[in-house]
């Protein structure tokens, strides 16, 4: 029949070269009494190969340049790459990514020598900052090391909306809030119940009877 390909000697290496315009190229062996295709290169996609099973590489490195990307999935869904400045892990196509670990799981530096984030299965949740504990997430809540610091005007919410402390550092005050009502107000030193404008070092302000009393307590 008709010449479909020929090996050749090129200064010491073996080429192998299909004269067949877009047709594969394809090593195949027995197994089980079959014979499979191994390896395949598909010479219509510029010699992509599809391997049949599994790549073992025996404890070596995969190479792969800048903007050349590592893609899981038929979708293309998940690709990992470098573009020459940066590192990117991508999730391109449906659902979440899953991270998944029976022990603990770390974000470190590149040398491994400083946490970014711990976890634990059963356990805590853990945030460093220059490697160095701020916030636990433990079983009733959280555990801070160190201050918490918030903007001017934050908030401070309990289980919904009505209960609240409301702080300012432009009007010097702090605000205390029961069902979306201020009850309780610190302003310039002084404290003010019942009232906005605390006159003395206590200030309360009673209207809940007819008898309206107003008590002044300065030191």
């Amino acid at each position: 029949g008709d010449d479909i390909a020929y090996l050749e000697n090129n200064s010491g290496d073996l080429l192998i070269k299909s004269i067949t315009d877009n047709k594969d190229i394809k090593i195949q062996g027995k197994d089980g009494g079959s014979f499979i295709t191994a390896l395949k290169f598909d010479m219509s996609d510029a010699g992509a190969a599809t391997f049949n099973s599994y790549v073992d590489f025996q404890g070596n490195n995969i190479y792969l340049a800048d903007n050349a990307k590592a893609v899981f999935g038929t979708g293309e869904d998940l690709q990992i790459y470098h573009d020459g400045s940066n590192s990117y892990i991508r999730d391109a196509g449906t659902g979440d990514i899953h991270i998944r670990s029976d022990a603990g799981f770390r974000v470190q530096n590149a040398g491994g020598t400083e946490n970014y984030i711990y976890a634990e299965a059963n356990g805590k949740v853990r945030l460093y900052h220059d490697n160095n504990t701020k916030l636990d997430t433990t079983s009733t809540g959280i555990d801070v090391t160190g201050n918490i610091d918030l903007d001017n005007g934050s908030e401070i919410k309990f289980g919904g909306t009505a209960e609240y402390i409301h702080a300012s550092t432009a009007n010097n005050y702090i605000r205390f809030f029961t069902n979306s009502s201020e009850n309780l107000r610190i302003v310039s030193g002084k404290v003010g119940i019942g009232t906005t404008s605390p006159s003395g070092t206590l200030h309360i302000n009673s209207t809940a009877n007819t008898n309206a009393t107003t008590t002044y307590i300065t030191r």
